[in-house]
């Protein structure tokens, strides 16, 4: 199940929120460095469907 866009910038907020009370010394701009970084590990590297399986054969994973 995929969160939509929405979801996760709820979610980011309420984790910010906790941050700011957990560690009142982080500045600003610190924690608008560390929503950005969230929203990205929220995001999938390759999204979900999109790589042509039918490319890869047994051998280039054996390859290594």
């Amino acid at each position: 199940m995929k969160a939509d866009a929405d979801e996760i910038v709820g979610w980011m907020d309420e984790t910010l929120d906790f941050m700011k009370e957990r560690h009142p010394e982080l500045s600003e701009e610190e924690l608008q460095q560390l929503r950005g970084a969230g929203i990205r590990f929220c995001q999938p590297v390759i999204p979900h469907g999109t790589v042509d399986q039918s490319s890869r054969s047994n051998q280039d994973a054996n390859a290594a």
